[in-house]
Protein backbone atom coordinates (compact mmCIF):
# COMPACT_ATOMS: atom_id res chain seq x y z
CA UNK A 1 0.00 0.00 0.00
CA UNK A 2 1.32 3.42 -0.96
CA UNK A 3 1.43 6.18 1.64
CA UNK A 4 -1.54 8.51 1.20
CA UNK A 5 -3.55 6.02 -0.84
CA UNK A 6 -6.97 5.34 0.71
CA UNK A 7 -7.97 1.79 1.50
CA UNK A 8 -10.55 0.89 -1.16
CA UNK A 9 -12.39 -1.37 1.29
CA UNK A 10 -13.24 1.59 3.50
CA UNK A 11 -14.92 3.44 0.64
CA UNK A 12 -16.75 0.55 -1.01
CA UNK A 13 -20.52 0.95 -1.32
CA UNK A 14 -22.31 -2.07 0.22
CA UNK A 15 -23.75 -4.42 -2.39
CA UNK A 16 -27.28 -4.17 -0.93
CA UNK A 17 -27.28 -0.35 -1.03
CA UNK A 18 -29.49 1.24 -3.65
CA UNK A 19 -30.21 4.85 -4.47
CA UNK A 20 -33.98 4.77 -4.04
CA UNK A 21 -36.31 7.07 -2.14
CA UNK A 22 -38.05 6.17 1.10
CA UNK A 23 -41.42 5.63 -0.58
CA UNK A 24 -39.80 3.43 -3.23
CA UNK A 25 -38.25 1.32 -0.45
CA UNK A 26 -41.72 0.96 1.13
CA UNK A 27 -43.28 -0.02 -2.21
CA UNK A 28 -40.58 -2.63 -2.86
CA UNK A 29 -40.93 -4.10 0.63
CA UNK A 30 -44.71 -4.32 0.26
CA UNK A 31 -44.41 -5.97 -3.16
CA UNK A 32 -41.90 -8.47 -1.78
CA UNK A 33 -44.43 -9.32 0.95
CA UNK A 34 -47.16 -9.70 -1.67
CA UNK A 35 -49.37 -6.77 -0.66
CA UNK A 36 -50.12 -3.20 -1.65
CA UNK A 37 -48.22 -0.35 0.06
CA UNK A 38 -50.37 1.64 2.53
CA UNK A 39 -51.36 4.98 1.00
CA UNK A 40 -51.22 6.79 4.35
CA UNK A 41 -47.56 5.81 4.81
CA UNK A 42 -46.72 6.80 1.23
CA UNK A 43 -48.27 10.22 1.84
CA UNK A 44 -46.32 10.58 5.09
CA UNK A 45 -43.05 9.83 3.28
CA UNK A 46 -43.66 12.47 0.61
CA UNK A 47 -41.74 15.24 2.44
CA UNK A 48 -38.82 12.91 3.16
CA UNK A 49 -38.73 11.95 -0.52
CA UNK A 50 -38.47 15.61 -1.50
CA UNK A 51 -35.47 16.04 0.82
CA UNK A 52 -33.94 12.79 -0.41
CA UNK A 53 -34.19 13.91 -4.04
CA UNK A 54 -32.62 17.25 -3.19
CA UNK A 55 -29.66 15.82 -1.26
CA UNK A 56 -28.93 12.46 -2.85
CA UNK A 57 -25.53 11.76 -4.30
CA UNK A 58 -25.90 10.17 -7.70
CA UNK A 59 -22.24 9.59 -8.41
CA UNK A 60 -20.18 8.61 -5.38
CA UNK A 61 -16.95 9.48 -7.19
CA UNK A 62 -17.88 13.16 -6.90
CA UNK A 63 -18.92 13.03 -3.25
CA UNK A 64 -17.66 16.04 -1.37
CA UNK A 65 -16.65 17.95 -4.48
CA UNK A 66 -18.47 21.17 -5.23
CA UNK A 67 -19.28 21.99 -8.84
CA UNK A 68 -17.23 24.82 -10.27
CA UNK A 69 -18.76 27.79 -12.02
CA UNK A 70 -17.09 29.02 -15.20
CA UNK A 71 -14.50 31.74 -14.58
CA UNK A 72 -16.45 34.38 -16.54
CA UNK A 73 -19.55 33.81 -14.44
CA UNK A 74 -17.54 34.11 -11.20
CA UNK A 75 -15.94 37.38 -12.30
CA UNK A 76 -19.29 38.88 -13.23
CA UNK A 77 -20.99 37.86 -10.01
CA UNK A 78 -18.19 38.92 -7.67
CA UNK A 79 -16.98 42.17 -9.21
CA UNK A 80 -20.13 43.66 -10.66
CA UNK A 81 -20.33 47.10 -9.03
CA UNK A 82 -23.47 48.05 -10.95
CA UNK A 83 -25.49 45.65 -8.81
CA UNK A 84 -24.76 47.73 -5.72
CA UNK A 85 -24.60 51.38 -6.74
CA UNK A 86 -23.14 53.83 -4.26
CA UNK A 87 -25.27 56.78 -3.18
CA UNK A 88 -24.45 59.96 -5.05
CA UNK A 89 -22.71 62.73 -3.12
CA UNK A 90 -23.65 66.34 -3.47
Amino acid sequence: MTVGEPDAGLFAVPSHYEHVSYSEQLVRAAQAAGRQPPQAELAALEQQDILWKRHRIQDLSTAGKTPRRPLQERKQSSGDASRFPLPERE
